[in-house]
């Protein structure tokens, strides 16, 4: 077990050990990093979803010779911090244990909002004897590490008295997690609703209707020294990421159909997003909902050995000045309320 947290240590805190080429030349052109996969087909949901589909980056920027570079990033998470410690991404778009774990290894990266509601789904094959959680124990269970998944992974072993030291644990994602799945070379990991509909999985738990503490809540960041550089840029980009997540909030059904870019059928987003408002899945606040929860995972990383270093991320992280100024310029400031650690609006 001690070479598996090894292992888990170097995958999810890789970045140290990165050698940081020099800057690019002065080209102009963002770069923008996403977990993902190997095509080039969008892979993420409800406002982002929205932003892209409407290329809403690109015709802000194209009238200055500005590119908006996409990059999907097979490696997920800790793919996208590589990016950000190489200098080869400006910008990243990830859940709360990568992006935890690259600021307490020392990446220089800021939040700038929030993207939040992402689902999954805890699989097991369908003829799997495997039922419940604490069934899990002993068991082969495949996770991309690292990344949001693993982190729900620990929520929900803590929350069944148990640890990831509890199971064996073998990283894996994707296509290969798909494989694994079905062949049985795993018994067990989380992945989507088009698993159980093939007829290769079915699920023994999941996300859906469950607390918000559960949910995949990503954070905007960008690299500081890209921050200093542009602040423009920064400016400029931040209220059109606004706008576009207002946009996608006026009308959910138009939104989830933009979301079927991903590849994930319309049917399941309506499932996976059944029960949570519009507004609050596009809300790009960095509000109680986010700030407790990323409070929360840090403690628990921590105490799972996945971050080296405690920190405070309104001191060190958060940095709400340029959404702020969008939300005011666009007169959208109470357009989404303040969410409470329960997901729960607010009431002024």
């Amino acid at each position: 077990m001690n070479k598996l947290i090894s292992i888990i240590m170097t995958l999810v805190l890789g970045v140290v050990t990165l050698v940081t080429v020099p800057a690019y030349a002065e080209e102009k052109v963002v770069r923008i990093g996403f977990p993902g996969a190997t095509t080039s087909r969008p892979q993420s949901g409800l406002g982002w979803g929205y932003v892209q589909a409407k290329h809403l980056f690109d015709e802000e920027f194209k009238k200055d010779g500005w590119t908006i570079d996409y990059n999907y990033i097979a490696a997920a998470g800790p793919g996208v911090n590589e990016g950000l410690a190489n200098n080869s991404l400006d910008f990243g778009f990830h859940g709360d244990l990568p992006v935890l774990a690259a600021r307490s290894n020392g990446l220089k990266i800021k939040a700038l909002g929030a993207v939040r509601g992402g689902t999954s789904h805890l699989l097991v094959p369908t003829n799997s004897h495997i039922k419940t959680i604490k069934d899990l124990k002993g068991k082969r269970v495949g996770v991309s590490v690292g990344t949001w998944t693993h982190a729900l992974l620990l929520k929900v072993l803590q929350d069944n008295g148990m640890t990831i030291k509890d199971l064996k644990v073998i990283n894996t994602s994707g296509t290969a997690f798909e494989t694994s799945l079905a062949t049985g070379d795993i018994e067990a990991g989380f992945g989507s609703l088009s698993l159980i509909r093939r007829g290769v999985a079915r699920e023994i738990w999941s996300t859906v209707g469950k607390h918000v503490r559960y949910q995949n809540t990503n954070t905007f960041v960008v690299r500081e020294e890209f921050l200093r550089k542009h602040p423009d840029i920064v400016k400029r980009l931040v209220k059109v990421f606004v706008k576009g997540f207002y946009q996608a909030s006026l009308n959910k059904n138009e939104t989830l159909k933009f979301n079927t870019r991903t590849g994930t059928a319309l049917a399941d987003l309506i499932e996976e997003n059944a029960g949570q408002s519009i507004k609050y899945l596009t809300s790009p606040k960095l509000d109680g909902q986010v700030t407790k929860q990323y409070k929360d995972s840090l403690a628990l990383f921590k105490e799972n050995g996945l971050i080296r270093r405690n920190f405070d991320p309104e001191a060190e992280l958060y940095d709400r000045s340029y959404l702020d100024a969008a939300l005011k310029e666009l007169k959208l400031e109470n357009h989404w309320p303040d969410y409470d650690s329960n997901g729960n609006p607010i009431k002024k």
